[in-house]
């Protein structure tokens, strides 16, 4: 089917000149830009909100809309505008004018979020909250001892002191696969 090879094709240079002119699907999803973008810049979703894949060290999803202008030259997208987000070609897992995407988390439509985004945010919390280090904090999180306490994540021989924001928990669920039923709200420590 001429259609497939020529969505093969994009994103590459034409090196088949057998190809007829065709007319091809590809995904978009509106999202509100993150910080100043450019039409065409390659770009990765955290939270509902696209930033361009080097800055947050994920590989890109799609791209900035190529097609916004303003009059004579091609428009910034400013930090908080929406705009629409060209999914690379061949990368969402079905089409049906309501598509998904690996990417994506399809149970949060509000805030579609990828397992490497969560797995970022995550990071960052570990590098800056008052806890154990990223493996640490998950390994007590996911694997909590026989005494278990509703309020507290507890650790020993390691500071660990403040809030558990809800948030820690909704990122934990989507790079574990697991659904958290026990929350503790607070770290604590024996040191």
């Amino acid at each position: 089917m001429a259609n497939d090879a020529v969505l093969q094709a994009l994103g590459k240079f034409i090196t088949d000149d057998s190809l007829p002119r065709d007319a091809v699907h590809i995904a978009v999803m509106p999202v509100e830009a993150g910080k100043d973008l450019y039409s065409g810049q390659p770009l990765s979703v955290i939270d509902g909100k696209a930033y361009p894949s080097e800055d947050v060290g994920l590989d890109p999803i799609g791209v900035a809309d190529p097609f916004l202008k303003r009059k004579h030259s091609y428009a910034p997208i400013e930090t908080g505008q929406e705009f629409w987000l060209f999914l690379n070609p061949g990368s969402i897992t079905s089409l049906v004018h309501h598509w998904t995407h690996p990417a994506l988390d399809e149970h949060r439509p509000n805030l579609p979020g990828s397992k490497a985004a969560s797995e970022l945010w995550l990071r960052k919390f570990a590098a800056t909250a008052d806890c154990p280090g990223y493996e640490t904090l998950i390994a007590a999180a996911l694997n909590p001892p026989d005494s278990w306490d509703d309020d507290y994540l507890h650790f020993d021989g390691s500071d660990a002191h403040g809030e558990i924001p809800d948030e820690f928990w909704y990122h934990l669920e989507i790079v574990s696969g697991q659904r958290i039923t026990h929350r503790p709200r607070y770290f604590s420590c024996s040191c």
